[in-house]
């Protein structure tokens, strides 16, 4: 099993190595040491963008907090962050969730508007945290795993949602720069390189952080949607298209799959 740091060393690589710029949106409860203030470092300089994504990952939908109260974690966050030459004003809802509470919501949403903070929107949601995570156990029993198996789920899992999430952009919307989810883990520290790779063989193109976040699609697209989703899927189900899923993601769907093929 890969430390933290190689995790991390292998994923600023293959970005690296593709001469890409990612955003990496931090909440500081994870990075708030002296090792994680070094791994910050690392983004920073490397020229990505440093997001927001609140100080204790807590739900907005948490009841164990109120509205104010997860202003103030989103602002702790800030307080630790904007010092980074690279640090962006952009702020992603943990789990991606909006809020239930229209007026929690509506809080919020104001918040970020008064303070000119963006949307750091996903278009392109993913389940790559639940195929880390049986890749991860499964190391645990057998450390000499072959890993191709994985690998190869991996890339179609993410080639299919790009295509899903990209057919229901184009129908509801038009062609647009994606924005894809993808987490600070073990299967992409080993896989982002062949992932990238991959997807060009498919007639994707990986493209830097700011053709996404510098597009004006946020305007367009329902900015208080509550379930914790990409936006794209939001729009899709304000505009009445049949037979979306709910949860549009969830790792039980990957589970059956996984389970099928005895990964």
């Amino acid at each position: 099993m890969h430390s933290g740091q190689k995790i991390d060393n292998l994923i600023r690589t293959a970005l690296k190595s593709h001469s890409l710029r990612s955003i990496l949106f931090v909440s500081g409860h994870r990075l708030n040491t002296k090792e994680g203030a070094e791994l910050l470092e690392k983004w920073d300089k490397e020229g990505h963008w440093i997001g927001n994504h609140t100080y204790s990952h807590t739900s907005i939908d948490d009841p164990k907090i109120n509205a104010s109260q997860f202003i103030k974690d989103l602002e702790k966050q800030r307080s630790l962050i904007q010092h980074l030459n690279n640090y962006r004003p952009v702020f992603r809802y943990p789990f991606l969730k909006m809020g239930s509470s229209l007026s929690r919501r509506n809080a919020v949403h104001r918040y970020l508007q008064n303070n000119k903070i963006k949307h750091g929107f996903v278009t392109v949601d993913t389940s790559d945290w639940y195929i880390s995570h049986r890749l991860e156990e499964a190391l645990k029993n057998n450390p000499n795993l072959d890993l191709t198996p994985y690998r190869m789920f991996y890339q179609q899992h993410i080639l299919e949602r790009l295509e899903y999430y990209d057919q229901l952009a184009k129908k509801h919307y038009g062609t647009i720069n994606h924005s894809l989810l993808l987490h600070h883990n073990l299967i992409n520290g080993l896989f982002l390189n062949d992932l990238i790779v991959f997807l060009k063989t498919k007639g994707w193109e990986a493209i830097n952080v700011d053709s996404v976040f510098n597009q004006k699609i946020e305007s367009y697209l329902p900015p208080l949607q509550s379930e914790g989703s990409s936006i794209i899927w939001s729009l899709a189900k304000q505009k009445g298209e049949k037979g979306l899923r709910h949860p549009p993601e969830h790792g039980s769907y990957e589970k059956v799959k996984l389970d099928q093929q005895g990964l």
